[in-house]
């Protein structure tokens, strides 16, 4: 069982295990939102709401997408390094801090295929990426995953996807039935050896 607190009403709610599991498998976000306030939302409640979202799921995404660039592009200089035009990130943590916003994150495009995976990697890796939570563990890999400046490749042994931050050292496997694999720390010659 995971406690969480209600984007919507800050109030703690939890969700059982069989729950995190059916969300994970069936490829779905873990709730941000209580029972009640997802009821209120859907009009469910019985109780007249004029209160309509403010901002539709996917006019989120647009507008985070829209919003980092803005921000990249704040935070990147721009090198010339043999006649190429290369980024170069020099603040990460701006960049970092809005990839990853624990209250609003909208990045939640890819989970884990089960939640035992999930736990196993995060224990593995949760602590090297800075993620305190299995949760957060997730968001911060489709942070890389959405993120513009990330490299990006197929596998060449299984055509998985691969997603490398060069500015951070994070990398994200995508599998090609859209799970993530794994996310950890690495470096750019072990990118380019996948």
């Amino acid at each position: 069982m995971i406690t969480k607190k209600c984007v919507q009403c800050g109030k703690e709610f939890s969700l059982s295990d069989g729950e995190v599991d059916f969300y994970i498998k069936k490829g779905l976000s873990i709730p941000k939102r209580c029972e009640s306030c997802r009821k209120i939302n859907k009009g469910e409640s019985g109780v007249f709401s004029s209160r309509k979202p403010a901002i539709s799921k996917g006019n989120r995404a647009k507008i985070s997408i829209i919003s980092l660039i803005i921000l990249l592009l704040i935070g990147i200089g721009v090198d010339k390094i043999s006649g190429n035009n290369i980024f170069s990130i020099h603040d990460t943590k701006t960049v970092q801090n809005y990839e990853y916003d624990k209250q609003n994150s909208s990045f939640n495009d890819y989970t884990f295929r089960t939640s035992k995976q999930l736990t196993s990697h995060f224990q593995k890796h949760g602590s090297e990426v800075g993620a305190k939570s299995e949760f957060e563990y997730v968001d911060m890999a489709n942070a890389v995953i959405n993120n513009p400046a990330a490299l990006h490749k197929t596998e060449s042994e299984d055509g998985d996807s691969v997603y490398f931050l060069n500015s951070t050292g994070e990398i994200v496997f995508v599998s090609t039935d859209g799970f993530i694999r794994t996310y950890f720390i690495s470096d750019y010659d072990y990118f380019n050896r996948q």
